[in-house]
């Protein structure tokens, strides 16, 4: 699968005038990563749908590329369910601290009322300390 990511000089300009984030899909964002420097890059999850392990693993990927400025924008779902994913991201993604050997990371064990996920990270964390997590309270019904 190939992605083709056409930079706009919009593209240039939000980068340079102080817009705080790009929110798309993780391939696209990630093209947009090598081309530009200062602007974040929020990946759209719908908790509803996918996978808190899945976008773990994006959202790391996206942080190595773009040198830690990777986030993610949560929406849909039950009342509960973006807080408790969030929650499991998270633990996914401080499990393997970055910069640490593989034996210092940390198995996770989360059984909650939407989700049950066990193992271990398979991906060190960003060069953030922690994702940028971004709740869309309105496509939440908040």
């Amino acid at each position: 699968m190939s992605v083709a990511v056409r930079v706009t000089p919009s593209t240039r300009v939000a980068d340079l005038s102080g817009v705080d984030y790009l929110v798309g899909d993780a391939m696209t964002l990630a093209a947009l990563a090598g081309v530009t420097d200062r602007v974040g890059l929020m990946i759209e999850v719908d908790v509803a749908t996918a996978a808190p392990f899945t976008v773990a693993r994006r959202l790391a990927t996206l942080d190595h590329l773009s040198a830690g400025r990777a986030g993610v924008l949560l929406h849909g779902g039950p009342h509960g369910r973006a807080e408790e994913f969030a929650a499991v991201v998270e633990a996914l993604w401080s499990g393997w601290v970055h910069g640490t050997a593989p034996s210092t990371i940390r198995r996770i064990d989360h059984r909650g009322p939407h989700f049950e996920v066990s193992g271990m990270p398979t991906l060190p964390a960003g060069p953030r300390e922690r994702p940028a997590v971004v709740f869309d309270e309105e496509r939440l019904g908040l």
